[in-house]
């Protein structure tokens, strides 16, 4: 890790040239002016009209009005974002995983409980204004003694960057940060009473979007002076800080496990120590890297990587205030982005604001200028020779009146000559409708997406028209999407890192309390968990609620009970209502015991008058084979016995033949 001297060096560097890029001055600017468009305002107040114009229109007392078309625009997509909100979701990679996934789940609706919906949706805003918003993600101590895990929306204007960055979401800077101004209390309370305060961050003390308009210097003896009251003060107390986050390529050995046979990720002094000691030993340990071709029985084998290492420190004026640390977030950055629009030749990034800055503009511009000519025209004007009036300015002051009575000379009417008002142009009317509806065409965004149609037509219409102008939009949520994406793999490691085994298993319910320890193992990010985004607003479940409750009536009455406890997860109805239909349900479809026993005896009855009637049967059957049985033994016995008395006369007869030839 970089430190003193040589760190101070590489931030100075990066801060300067991020600070003077051409590219990036250029869209600080914009960035400023955005957000002045949005706030509209009126006369003097407001930016949507420059200052040289102004000073234009106060001189020829004509008027400045300003219809703000931008803000109703602005808010009509935050709206959107808010009523289908979105938040990490953490979905199970195949079924054996679902039961740490929903641990995990739960947890992070735990730990995204405090307003984080509310910051995201601000840093989504500024997105969408200016084409770059932000949050941080940290834990704090403060509330609760065990950690709160805290996102907030950081100032747009106070970021800094690569430059070289391309990628949505600034997803390939080597280093980012974000310039604050903060109180000399909360100052030291950070840093400690020796550090030294600072309104400048090498040599910026001008506004946080690097405009003109640079604040003096405040001498340091008015920041350690105790005696000051108002060293807290704008002028006094405010002091700017710059964080600064990198990373850091590192070299890192890989060994193998010889018993888990998992690679461990060693540091490169961790790693010589122990090879120092395994080859002390006796017998000695031997090393080997996977990539010798000769592998020796017995030995340890290691591979030598490089990974990223992400870091922060502190700056205040040229100096480190506090000590560069390792990142909260081991993997990534904790300042997080959200990208709009990307300018490719400025490699710059910008939001819908841009495209309607001229139209709106445009749109003051003529009304004030159409208004001040119906004003001057409407009664035309009059030629007058010297002297035709009595009282000059009295003719003047009665001229504005709706019925003049003007006094003139005697012989004076033939000496004054009527200006007939100039006529309006016919194509006035489609010169306002342009003025009108310039803002909504140039950034598709329809009156029907925000509301204001006021005109009649099918709702079929008017949901495609809606459809439409998301479409024009979604590649700026699909920046928010991977917002997201990366900000549910922050908070991922953050369980492992610094929520409790205790903490997580207290908040989590009970049968899936049995997973919580796979939470803090490495694998479990890695192999088991795909993190993506998920509804989570009313409006977005009474959506789905709505197409599914299509289903209903196609589906068998016995898979209707089965199903219908899921679909109440996504309907709009209060989740204490859903979780008592729910268990109502699951009660009315278990069996009531006395009932459940009734049946039983009945089943038993049957079971036994089945098998009375069986017994009855066989007895039956073998009654009747027993019959058979004795009636062929008696058929056998009566053949037998005719045989025998066939065998009888036989032998008699033979007998008798042979008798007769003796006498013979």
């Amino acid at each position: 890790m970089l430190k003193g001297k040589e760190l101070i060096a590489q931030v100075k560097t990066d801060f300067l040239e991020s600070k003077d890029n051409t590219n990036h001055v250029f869209m600080r600017k914009k960035m400023r002016e955005a957000f002045g468009m949005v706030s509209g305002g009126e006369g003097d107040d407001t930016e949507q009209w420059d200052k040289d114009t102004l000073a234009i229109l106060r001189e020829q007392d004509r008027p400045a009005v300003t219809f703000n078309r931008i803000e109703p625009m602005i808010e009509g997509i935050v709206g959107s974002e808010v009523n289908n909100r979105m938040v990490p979701n953490f979905k199970a990679r195949e079924p054996d995983d679902s039961g740490v996934n929903e641990a995990i789940t739960e947890v992070a609706k735990w730990a995204r409980d405090n307003d984080i919906e509310e910051e995201e949706t601000d840093a989504f805003r500024d997105a969408i204004i200016c084409g770059l918003g932000g949050t941080i993600s940290t834990m704090e101590y403060d509330e609760d003694p065990d950690g709160k895990f805290v996102v907030v929306r950081s100032d747009p204007l106070g970021f800094r960057w690569d430059p070289s960055a391309r990628r949505p979401c600034l997803a390939d800077t080597r280093w980012r940060g974000v310039l604050e101004d903060i109180s000399l209390s909360e100052f030291r309370e950070m840093f400690g009473r020796k550090a030294v305060p600072s309104k400048a961050i090498f040599g910026d003390s001008g506004p946080l979007d690097g405009s003109a308009g640079e604040t003096p210097e405040q001498e340091p003896s008015d920041y350690d002076d105790p005696n000051i009251s108002n060293q807290d003060s704008p002028e006094l107390g405010k002091v700017r800080v710059f964080e600064y986050q990198w990373w850091e390529r590192e070299p890192i050995v890989r060994v193998l496990n010889q018993t888990t046979r998992k690679l461990e990720e060693l540091s490169e002094a961790a790693f010589n120590k122990l090879r120092k000691r395994g080859e002390a030993a006796e017998p000695p340990v031997i090393f080997e890297e996977f990539n010798e071709r000769a592998k020796t029985p017995g030995a340890i084998r290691f591979i030598r990587q490089k990974r990223k290492r992400f870091y922060r420190a502190f700056f205040s004026g040229d100096a480190i205030v506090g000590d560069p640390e390792e990142s909260a977030w081991r993997r990534g950055f904790t300042l997080q982005f959200i990208t709009g629009r990307r300018d490719h030749n400025r490699a710059i990034w910008y939001g819908l604001v841009r495209a309607m800055t001229d139209p709106q503009r445009f749109a003051n511009k003529f009304l004030s200028q159409f208004i001040h000519q119906y004003n001057s025209n409407i009664k035309g004007g009059m030629i007058a020779e010297k002297g035709a009036f009595v009282d000059i300015e009295d003719a003047e002051n009665k001229l504005a009146s709706p019925a003049p009575l003007l006094e003139v000379e005697a012989g004076a009417i033939g000496k004054i000559l009527p200006l007939q008002p100039a006529q309006m142009s016919p194509a006035l009317a489609a010169l306002i409708d342009i003025a009108q509806n310039a803002p909504p065409q140039v950034t598709g965004i329809n009156a029907e997406f925000i509301g204001l149609a006021g005109r009649d037509q099918p709702i079929g219409l008017e949901q495609t028209r809606k459809l439409a102008t998301m479409t024009i939009i979604a590649p700026i949520f699909s920046s928010l999407r991977r917002f997201r994406k990366q900000g549910g793999r922050l908070l991922l490691d953050y369980m492992r890192d610094y929520f409790s085994l205790e903490t997580m298993a207290r908040v989590v319910s009970s049968d899936v309390r049995q997973f919580v320890p796979q939470i803090v193992d490495t694998d479990t990010s890695r192999y088991d968990v795909h993190i993506d985004d998920a509804p989570l607003s009313p409006s977005s479940k009474a959506t789905v609620f709505s197409v599914l409750k299509d289903f209903l009536q196609f589906m068998p009455p016995g898979a209707l009970q089965v199903y219908i406890p899921y679909f109440l997860k996504y309907s709009p109805l209060p989740a204490a209502l859903v979780s008592d239909l729910t268990k109502a349900m699951q009660q009315a479809q278990q069996p009531d015991p006395q009932k459940e026993e009734i049946k039983q005896l009945e089943v038993s009855q049957r079971e036994a008058d089945v098998f009375e009637t069986t017994a009855k049967g066989a007895h039956k059957l073998a009654q009747a084979a027993s019959e058979t049985a004795g009636v062929d033994l008696k058929g056998e016995e009566l053949e037998i016995e005719r045989q025998d008395q066939t065998f009888n006369l036989v032998q008699t007869a033979m007998q008798s033949a042979a008798s007769l030839q003796k006498k013979e």
